[in-house]
């Protein structure tokens, strides 16, 4: 299992339920994919940068590099069993992550009424002022459920377009050919019958079952 790749040209575009699913499959302890790795990271307390370089980042991937890790919140407070998670997500003296407000993540039940699982966060990185410019945009969606300080976070990061075009140079200037192919996308409808089948499997909650790179009906 742990030799298995993923073809040429595969992309792993999972859902907002399907990112969940792993979220879940963390807490609960269960085994998670082999391909991407989803590891476990101090994402607000290390610069974006630091995470990436941890596991490997190279300085000549493409623009827009995603990455997938969990992280665990440090909860500010607890009124009447509740756990209240950061607001302000600061990264030491980096920066911080700025967050909008969440949205739910909704699926519909067999009664046809959308009922909450979890939550979407949309965050962005703000350097601090004395902090030189590296001409990299960081971004990341944050998926989380109510009843846990475990979150998944899918991290993108963007060179901004005239480093970019810089590196392409460089990559040029060292390579003696390029190979290029088409790229196929896997992506999954977000319909009522896709939400009954995950709504079913968080109530369930039966992670015995085989699972791979799609959410499957």
């Amino acid at each position: 299992m742990s030799n298995l790749l993923p073809l040429p040209g595969f992309c792993f575009d999972p859902s907002d339920y399907e990112l969940l699913n792993f979220l879940l499959r963390k807490i609960n302890d269960k085994p998670l994919p082999v391909c991407p790795r989803m590891p476990d990271a101090n994402i607000y307390g290390d610069h974006p940068s630091q995470v990436f370089d941890s596991f490997g980042q190279s300085d000549f991937e493409e623009e827009d590099t995603v990455r997938y890790f969990f992280t665990e919140l440090q909860p500010v407070s607890k009124k009447k069993g509740v756990i209240t998670k950061n607001v302000i997500r600061r990264v030491g003296g980096y920066g911080y992550w700025k967050n909008a407000v969440p949205k739910p993540i909704m699926v519909k039940n067999n009664q046809g009424e959308y009922v909450k699982v979890g939550s979407r966060t949309s965050l962005k990185f703000i350097k601090d002022e004395a902090i030189v410019d590296d001409h990299v945009e960081w971004s990341m969606i944050e998926i989380s459920t109510h009843d846990s300080n475990w979150v998944l976070c899918k991290i993108t990061k963007k060179i901004l377009k005239q480093v970019s075009n810089k590196r392409q140079l460089q990559c040029q200037e060292t390579s003696s050919s390029i190979i290029s192919t088409n790229s196929a996308t896997t992506t999954v409808a977000d319909d009522g019958v896709q939400g009954n089948a995950f709504l079913s499997k968080l109530i369930n909650l039966d992670f015995d079952e085989p699972f791979g790179f799609v959410f499957n009906n």
